[in-house]
């Protein structure tokens, strides 16, 4: 509902098939926006044209403190001229992220909270399931989370706080969860979370002579009680050959320690420390994970490695090795059909399959950028043959401008996409853009375009607050 608008609710009956309408109303007036955190301003670049979806009329937005006047950001859904119609609110230091919106007007969220072992209040410590109103529906935290996983023999996650100062090599932990929650089909949730570990000096080429710190990526699965059940640890799969490859750094040699914070990183607890690095390498940075029903296995995006991978989760009795990796020096063939320079995506977000089989994502393109030059982002939507192990793309259009992180990627029921440049410089602002393809070729036009000016992790286009999208 809109804020300060006067609304007439009325009730039906419904006896069997047959509803009767009921005999009275009642007329009453919304609130006022809250003024004890921002709201962004909403612009609307381009109004919608004769061929954009009219279906998918709400736009949620899922608000980080990626921009310097976002420090107390709230998921927020507006229509599709930048009104308000929905927030969430979760008190002062909340921090919440939005991960994924889900049928019945729910919403799962990554939430601040409490961090076991030194009694801080961090950010992404919270598991959560809301509904419309603000009210928690299911809740876990990270620290039961690792006492479950320590049970399972999973040292790598186990709490930092379990962790001596100094710290030798290869002891490893979970300070907490990283950019996705879903929901699985049986009920049940999928976490990613991220693992700080330890490693000999020179490790990934580091020249300081200090045991290297190395941020990595695991995976989280809790059944409907949210009890954990199974997990994927990335530093067990790291032996190279057709897994990874600890020796494989971060494409651009990226890196983050405990002041940067948010998501780029996220608290940390063992870098700094005597005899460690005083910043950690950010191998992986995984940034979504997605599971397809064909073959009960995870997508996950690596935006460090500009890779896509399939994981082998075979509903909860696979083994966790990479069944495939997609992306420059990976797997895949790329059938370069328009002869593009750099045809792969790369510092990808939001990447999976949609329900018409085809894969997409929000292409940064920050190596793209980093070896060819100035540029701008891409909505990338590709054809994966997994028996021919090629990728052939479908659509490949420039944004218009270049987000340097976060973004998203959505088919709309109309057959068009909906991507968001996340946060692009000199003003951080984010951009909801929908594109309209053109037959027989990669490109598409632009039809519809609003503009925030907050960084915001992920849009997503709903036809209301209940419905969510299929991806």
């Amino acid at each position: 509902m809109y804020p300060t608008t006067s609304y007439t609710i009325g009730y039906e009956v419904k006896t069997g098939s047959t509803v009767t309408a009921g005999s009275s109303t009642a007329t009453f007036t919304t609130g006022t926006l809250p003024t004890n955190f921002p709201f962004p301003t909403e612009t609307v670049h381009q109004f919608p044209q004769p061929n954009a979806d009219t279906v998918e009329k709400v736009v949620l937005h899922s608000f980080t403190d990626a921009s310097p006047t976002a420090e107390n950001y709230q998921p927020l859904a507006t229509d599709l001229y930048g009104t308000a119609i929905w927030y969430y609110y979760g008190g002062p230091n909340s921090f919440p992220l939005l991960t994924r919106a889900r049928n019945g007007g729910k919403f799962l969220l990554l939430e601040a909270g409490l961090y076991w072992p030194n009694g801080s209040s961090q950010e992404a410590q919270l598991v959560r399931l809301i509904d419309q109103t603000g009210n928690v529906l299911k809740e876990t935290n990270i620290g039961l989370m690792s006492q479950q996983l320590l049970a399972m023999g999973a040292t790598d996650l186990q709490s930092c706080g379990n962790i001596p100062i100094p710290v030798s090599v290869g002891a490893s932990c979970m300070p907490g969860l990283t950019h996705d929650l879903i929901e699985l089909p049986n009920g049940g949730f999928a976490a990613l979370v991220y693992i700080e570990k330890i490693f000999p000096p020179g490790t990934q080429g580091n020249r300081s002579g200090l045991n290297v710190d190395i941020v990595g990526n695991g995976i989280v699965v809790l059944n409907p009680d949210l009890d954990v059940v199974w997990y994927w640890d990335a530093f067990q799969h790291d032996g190279g050959g057709t897994q990874l490859d600890i020796n494989r750094a971060a494409i651009l040699g990226e890196t983050c320690s405990p002041t940067e914070g948010g998501a780029r990183c996220d608290p940390l607890f063992l870098v700094g420390t005597p005899g460690v690095t005083v910043v950690a390498n950010d191998w992986l940075h995984g940034n979504s994970v997605q599971y397809r029903s064909s073959d009960g296995n995870f997508i996950f995006s690596s935006r460090h490695q500009d890779w896509v991978m399939k994981i082998d989760f075979h509903n909860g009795a696979g083994t966790g090795n990479i069944l495939w990796r997609m992306g420059v020096d990976g797997d895949f063939t790329f059938n370069n059909i328009e002869n593009n320079p750099y045809p792969w995506f790369s510092g990808q977000h939001d990447a999976g399959f949609e329900t018409n089989g085809l894969f997409d994502c929000f292409d940064n393109g920050d190596t793209r950028i980093a070896v060819e030059g100035p540029a701008n982002s891409r909505g990338m939507v590709l054809n994966v043959d997994e028996t021919a192990m090629t990728v052939t793309p479908v659509l490949s259009q420039q944004l218009g401008v270049y987000s340097l992180a976060l973004g998203s990627a959505q088919l709309l029921s109309n057959g068009n996409y909906h991507f968001q440049p996340g946060v692009v410089k000199p003003n951080y602002y984010s951009y909801s853009i929908e594109v309209f393809p053109t037959s027989g070729t990669t490109n598409a036009t632009p039809v519809y375009n609003l503009q925030s000016d907050f960084g915001s992790y992920r849009s997503f286009r709903m036809q209301d607050l209940y419905t969510a999208p299929t991806k």
